[in-house]
């Protein structure tokens, strides 16, 4: 076994010219919106250097941006263990554990971002001092509330994937050439009979319509439901 001493580590064997590239093609990728591209170019580059902790800032935020939140926290823990005192590694795994529904943790990553010292640039901060206000409101209520909100943003985000133009987005069904085609959400809700889609209508009906429901009618609407359950206040 070599001595210590002569070992190389994970950064010596950094290969800089490929994460460069890959580091800038993920940022191209990632201001055009193409989420996934984005996320693999970051990938691509973490291959050439595990080591760089913005790299799973970089990666953490791209999973937000796709909703895959439970991938953007282990990106985020990442983040930290590399840069511990930076104020964006914290952003990172505030905001992927508010999207998982965790706020009271969320609430102190906040926190933790807004003690750190590296990096605490004045958009980090209004970054974080924004979400941690959207925790509050979250933990003033109680954990039923809270799990029913989760749960509903949760279907507010499907209902806009399901209703998403361009190549990739919305419902796709077969057309009769056998072929597939872009649904008209509108079309297929007004011909369908309510129930005809084994429950699916009102999903339909959210989607065609194009109007996501507001933070005020889904905590209004999570208050009714905890409290049908015996957990509101």
């Amino acid at each position: 076994m070599l001595p210590r001493s002569l070992a190389p580590d994970d950064a010596a064997l950094a290969d800089d010219a490929a994460k460069a590239a890959h580091k800038a093609k993920g940022a191209e990728l990632f201001a055009a919106a193409k989420w996934a591209k984005a996320a693999a170019a970051f990938t691509k580059a973490l291959a050439a250097d595990a080591t760089d902790g913005v790299l799973y800032s970089n990666r953490s935020a791209c999973h937000a941006k796709l909703d895959a939140f439970a991938a953007a926290l282990r990106d985020a823990d990442a983040c930290v263990a590399l840069k511990p005192t930076w104020a964006k590694a914290a952003s990172r795994r505030g905001a992927a554990l508010f999207g998982l529904g965790r706020y009271e943790a969320a609430a102190a990553a906040c926190r933790a971002g807004l003690a750190a010292t590296d990096g605490a640039t004045p958009a980090t901060a209004a970054a974080l001092e924004e979400l941690l206000e959207r925790c509050a409101v979250e933990t003033r209520e109680p954990p039923a509330v809270r799990r029913h909100m989760h749960r509903l943003r949760r279907e507010q985000r499907d209902r806009k994937k399901l209703n998403l133009g361009g190549s990739g987005g919305g419902l796709w069904v077969a057309d009769e050439r056998g072929g597939m085609r872009k649904a008209d959400l509108g079309s297929l809700c007004a011909t369908s009979g309510v129930g005809t889609l084994g429950g699916l209508d009102a999903v339909l009906r959210d989607a065609a319509s194009g109007n996501p429901a507001s933070e005020k009618d889904m905590r209004a609407e999570a208050r009714a439901a905890a409290a049908r359950e015996g957990g509101g206040r």
